[in-house]
């Protein structure tokens, strides 16, 4: 693929939604390591779960499927759905620490909406992402983070020539959730000369980049 069509796709994945607010060890599960859990006993919340659950969605809500992967830094993570009310597919997704069970992430995917709500449990840092079916990944699994993760656990072992092997590696697609600066611009000044920059940054979340602008004031 020539270098001017990735760096045209990388631009499209980048404007594709609003921003608002990898190892190779084998111990990764493939994607015949899917869970299918019983939705009433096979997994058990912490107290902080289930109290964050309870006041997100009030109403019952039961888990479904789960899958196991890694980190950036090679920390086991599980990412489970959860089926809310009479839903027959995931409305969201708990992470937790595979070690210890420590409530780490979660994202709520409010689908008559197209908006995503994540939450990162150790932060308390809360984002939302509008339009999130006009993104490129979101679309290729068809709103399904387990099967973007078992995608992305897939291609971090065997060497192929799909979509998500050259997206993950070409565009270093490695951070599971979090934000990171990726352009700076300025200084500029207003009319009392105070400066400011620009600054953009890339939030991500199940892998997923989603970009947004904020410019605060630097002294220069």
């Amino acid at each position: 693929m020539k270098k001017v069509t990735r760096f045209a796709i990388m631009a499209m994945i980048l404007a594709s939604s609003t921003f608002v607010g990898c190892s190779n060890d084998e111990s990764i599960k493939p994607s015949s390591d899917v869970v299918a859990l019983s939705r009433s006993t096979a997994k058990k919340a912490n107290s902080t779960e289930a109290n964050f659950l309870g006041q997100t969605y009030n109403t019952s809500y039961t888990y479904g499927k789960s899958i196991e992967t890694k980190d950036e830094t090679g920390t086991k993570l599980t990412v489970t759905e959860v089926i809310v009310g009479k839903d027959t597919k995931a409305r969201g997704y708990v992470v937790n620490k595979t070690s210890d069970n420590t409530f780490l992430y979660f994202a709520d995917f409010d689908r008559s909406a197209n908006t995503m709500k994540a939450t990162n449990m150790i932060t308390k840092e809360v984002d939302k992402v509008e339009d999130v079916d006009k993104n490129v990944f979101y679309n290729e699994v068809g709103g399904d983070m387990i099967q973007l993760i078992d995608h992305v656990n897939t291609e971090s072992q065997y060497t192929t020539s799909s979509w998500f092997a050259w997206v993950k590696w070409t565009f270093t697609m490695d951070h599971f959730w979090g934000t990171s600066e990726v352009d700076r611009t300025g200084p500029r000044y207003d009319s009392n000369l105070n400066c400011y920059v620009t600054v953009t940054t890339v939030k991500r979340v199940f892998w997923i980049a989603w970009s947004g602008t904020r410019s605060h004031q630097e002294g220069c």
